[in-house]
């Protein structure tokens, strides 16, 4: 169960060079001209059923009612093919205390780091701190964290509950979930 919707933004991703990719019939797609080679970017989901997926180079292509779907010509080298949505945070529900929170609304609170954290970093520490309160989501790039407390062991820092395995530059962004 692939859980992608037709029109859905893809990324494809492979180990190896660009001629280790899936072949294609020549096609061109955005940012890319003719290839023979499915680029890493600008795919679109096709969903012909909960286990199948075909590929369109435009959402408007994946939605057309006769979807234009790219001709596959061969499978690639190696086993590490896979797709990837570019919106996978479109695709979770939050519950916090086991209450479904939808939708989480971005507020105009925000600040920046005083230093990078890791994934392992569960304390970070802010340049100036704003109005964050326990319970608040916050947003560092594409991460959504959960405040567990504000001002440990400094008053510049707040502890989070996350799950993450990169290194996260970036700005902090208050998400509060709405209680509408």
């Amino acid at each position: 169960n692939h859980f992608f919707v037709s029109g859905e933004k893809l990324e494809y991703v492979h180990v190896g060079e660009t001629n280790s990719a899936i072949g294609i019939a020549t096609t061109s797609f955005v940012g890319a001209a003719n290839t023979t080679f499915l680029p890493g970017e600008n795919l679109f989901a096709v969903k012909v059923d909960d286990n199948v997926i075909k590929i369109a180079t435009s959402a408007a292509n994946a939605l057309k009612s006769i979807p234009e779907v790219v001709e596959l010509e061969s499978v690639g080298i190696g086993t590490s093919h896979r797709f990837v949505s570019t919106n996978q945070n479109a695709k979770v529900v939050v519950a916090l205390d086991n209450v479904i929170q939808s939708p989480i609304v971005s507020s105009a609170v925000t600040t920046t780091l005083a230093d990078q954290i890791l994934s392992v970093d569960n304390l970070i520490y802010f340049s100036g701190i704003t109005s964050f309160f326990g319970s608040d989501l916050i947003k560092i790039n594409d991460e959504i964290m959960k405040i567990e407390g504000v001002g440990i062991g400094s008053t510049n820092a707040i502890r989070v509950r996350r799950e993450c395995n990169y290194i996260i530059p970036g700005t902090i962004t208050c998400m509060r979930a709405c209680s509408c």
